[in-house]
């Protein structure tokens, strides 16, 4: 049974604390992620001029010979690209289509923008719970909650690392036991595919969030969030801060033809839960969310 504050007036209402942690958070992600790109960028700009890599392919006997015998009147067949339909094709089709990008580096704008459920908020303190969604409704159009935000886009070319799954050379390895549907249709010239994860429950944010099965398909929450609220909140001591992801999902186009991915975008929805303690303790949770939409330069 949860502790109740006794004395709610001299503790920060909780509801403060949560949308601190979330505002300054997700301020702190979106910083983080912008210095990484310009780096990487920089990077990328300075590989760009280094010479490419040589490849020498060894030829046998065997093959020697069979190079100099006349062709065969047997035309080759080529195999029509088949739509997946199984959840385990869906998964692979979409993981071969979006790691292409880190590797290809066609280019890429995107925006992304945050959103949180006021009717979810569940304090244990009566008062704070009641309060606690007109201060969220302050903060949200001080943060510009729900609003798209246009972030710096990427060139040709230039380094990919950022794009989803941020830092690392892949963009997915999603696994389809952890998928809880998968869907695949076809639009025109297009594959249209959306992919809805299981619930993953994270009570303590990892270093590297690629741990977890989540993180290895689009990006999550790392450590430094609950650090990023230790500094927002000096004097409250927070004894738990952790995520519980419910229903993140992908949506993507992808060229039929060619397999190339067109655009996607990522849902993060999560439970964030808050402990706190303070002349007493108290437990806050809210629903959250973060989407980013990304449009590939083809």
């Amino acid at each position: 049974m949860r502790q109740w504050i006794k004395r709610p007036v001299i503790v920060i209402p909780l509801a403060i604390l949560a949308a601190v942690v979330i505002m300054f958070g997700f301020t702190t992600f979106r910083s983080r992620q912008a210095e990484a790109a310009a780096v990487d960028d920089s990077l990328g700009t300075a590989n760009k001029t280094a010479p490419s890599e040589e490849i020498t392919t060894e030829i046998t006997t065997e093959e020697a010979t069979a190079a100099t015998e006349p062709p065969t009147t047997e035309e080759p067949t080529t195999a029509a690209p088949q739509k997946p339909a199984t959840k385990a094709e869906i998964v692979a089709y979409f993981n071969e289509s979006v790691n292409r990008v880190k590797t290809e580096r066609p280019g890429y704008t995107w925006s992304d923008r945050v959103i949180i459920d006021q009717d979810s908020i569940d304090c244990s303190n009566k008062l704070l719970d009641a309060v606690a969604p007109s201060v969220l409704s302050a903060v949200q159009g001080i943060a510009k909650f729900g609003v798209w935000q246009p972030q710096p886009p990427v060139a040709k070319g230039a380094d990919h690392t950022q794009f989803p799954v941020s830092g690392k050379s892949w963009a997915s390895k999603l696994d389809p036991g952890f998928v809880k549907s998968a869907t695949c249709t076809e639009s025109g010239g297009s594959y249209q595919i959306k992919i809805v994860l299981m619930n993953e429950d994270v009570p303590v944010l990892p270093s590297d969030p690629a741990t977890l099965r989540t993180g290895k398909v689009m990006n999550a929450w790392d450590a430094g969030l609950r650090e990023d609220a230790k500094a927002a909140e000096p004097f409250v001591t927070i004894t738990g801060f952790g995520t519980n992801y419910r229903d993140a999902s992908v949506t993507c186009t992808i060229d039929k033809e060619t397999g190339s991915l067109k655009a996607i975008t990522y849902v993060l929805s999560c439970i964030f839960e808050v402990d706190v303690k303070q002349f007493g303790k108290a437990h806050a949770s809210v629903s959250f969310g973060r989407e980013e939409t990304y449009t590939i330069n083809r």
